[in-house]
Parts: C-alpha cells; sequence; structure tokens
C-alpha cells in the first residue's frame, strides 16, 4: 500500500512513519510553516503518483499556540488536502483531536473547523477522523508543551486544577489505533481514549508513591480555569482497539526516572 503522510518527524508521526514503513510504502514530508507545505505539497502533485491513503498527521500541536501558524497548518493545509482526496478518490485519514468536541481554544477550533470541510469535501467512505485524548510518552523532552504525565515525571508541573479530571492515552495506542484503521479500512469518527478519565490530584499521587518521582508535588489550586472533565465516550471509541491504563506503565516509569532526565529550571 503506497501511503502519503504528513509530519512524519512529529511526536507521534515518527512512531507511525517508523512502523507502517515496515509493510508500506510511505511517502512522508514534515514542514514547519504553511509556506514550506505548499511548497512541499505542490511538488508532490506536480510528480504525481497515486496513493491509495493520506495520513494526516501534521499540525501544530501545542493547545496553548494562538500564532497564525496554527491556523494556516491546521486548518489551510487540511483542506488543499482534502481537495486532493476529493479529485483523486483517495481515502483519507485525519489526526484531530478531543479539543474538536467543543472547541474551547483556538487549537480546538483549528481542528474542528478543518473536520466540518473534510467531511463536505471528502467522500464519507473515504474519510476516518480520530480524535485522540490527552497523548502522553516517555519522549517528549522536543516538546514546546509536553503532556501532564511527563510533566509530572520531570518535575515540570506547575500546578494541579482541583476536580480536573482527563482522559490519558499512550502515544503507542493511538498509533496502534491509527494502523488498524490502515490496515483494515474503517470510515468515520472516532475518539481514542480510555473511557475512564483519570483525576490529576490521584494521577499526582500515583506517581509520586509508584514510578520514583523524587520531586516537589505540585500545590493543587482550588480555582479550574479549564474545562474540569474532558474523557472519551465509550460508544465513540474506535471498535476493535483497546488501550492500555497508565499504571500498567509503572515498570517503564520506574526505569525512565533512573535516566538522565533534565532537571526543571531553578526558580530564582
Amino acid at each position: 500500500m503506497r501511503i502519503l503522510m504528513t509530519g512524519h518527524n512529529g511526536f507521534l508521526g515518527s512512531l507511525l512513519y517508523e512502523a507502517l514503513a515496515k509493510t508500506h510504502e510511505v511517502h512522508g514530508f514534515d514542514c514547519g510553516t504553511y509556506q514550506e507545505f505548499e511548497v512541499a505539497f505542490q511538488d508532490f502533485r506536480r510528480r504525481g503518483g497515486k496513493h491509495d491513503i493520506v495520513l494526516h498527521c501534521g499540525a501544530v500541536s501545542n493547545s496553548e499556540d494562538t500564532s497564525n501558524t496554527l491556523w494556516q497548518l491546521n486548518y489551510q493545509a487540511s483542506t488543499q488536502i482534502a481537495d486532493y482526496c476529493e479529485q483523486t478518490d483517495t481515502k483519507l485519514v485525519f489526526i484531530s483531536s478531543a479539543a474538536a468536541i467543543d472547541p474551547q481554544t483556538p487549537y480546538g477550533w483549528s481542528k474542528h473547523c478543518a473536520e466540518f470541510y473534510l467531511r463536505q469535501k471528502v467522500a464519507r467512505m473515504n474519510l476516518c477522523i480520530l480524535r485522540p485524548f490527552n497523548i502522553w510518552g516517555f519522549n517528549e523532552a522536543e516538546k514546546t508543551n509536553p503532556s501532564i504525565v511527563y510533566k509530572i515525571l520531570t518535575g515540570r508541573l506547575e500546578r494541579v486544577y482541583w476536580r480536573c479530571t482527563r482522559d490519558f492515552v499512550h502515544v503507542s495506542d493511538v498509533a496502534a489505533a491509527i494502523r488498524s484503521v490502515i490496515d483494515d479500512w474503517t470510515p468515520g469518527t472516532f475518539s481514542i481514549g480510555t473511557a475512564a478519565p483519570t483525576d490529576i490530584a490521584t494521577l499526582v499521587n500515583l506517581l509520586y508513591n509508584q514510578s520514583g518521582c523524587t520531586y516537589p508535588k505540585p500545590p493543587v489550586v482550588a480555582e479550574c480555569p479549564i474545562a474540569e472533565i474532558l474523557m472519551a465516550e465509550k460508544d465513540e471509541l474506535l471498535p476493535n482497539w483497546k488501550p492500555t491504563p497508565i499504571p500498567e506503565y509503572l515498570d517503564e516509569m520506574q526505569a525512565f526516572m533512573q535516566t538522565d532526565v533534565e532537571p526543571p529550571p531553578i526558580e530564582t
């Protein structure tokens, strides 16, 4: 199978690219700006060649970003890919976000609007939209805004919002879900989460007590300025896929804590 993949050097994309390249012909490109995307995508279209699937992972993934690049790469680039898939009758896997379900931030709106455009353009049987919830992993050092789990393990979590709960899913589980859609085509819109949210304060206690965290615990803040609960619904999960709960990664967390993790900056 020939796959065109955007964002193949990213946090999720690099893991996917390595796995998919073992069994498929994967052509990937990664862009830091919209201008770079336009050049790369136009070059791809000039060279031609039919692909079976476009896997659109490329995006600004920092949920706190408010720059023009966020809208350009998350929405405008997605519209170009959707137009291409419509014109060539190509299957499209779009990696969206749980933030698109009830958008409260520019990031959420960029994904929400991209989903809307894709549904108008791409044939229903050719489109799969996947909405990962809070993705975490052990290789997030280069991310601008790492996951809460990574921040806890590296002493970077500044505060815990009281009663704030999130649905955490490991990056390898997300990659497995995407691979299953590609290998056994499954059109539709699906959530990628556990449907079992974790209270952040409980998560902090778990990781500090069992993973070997030695950094001071972050303080609990009574006011919660963000949505208190963000979790996947069971009836919206991808069929025939099961995530791994955080406690099953405790051994790997302990091993991670014994590596040379860069300490958090000292406040002056």
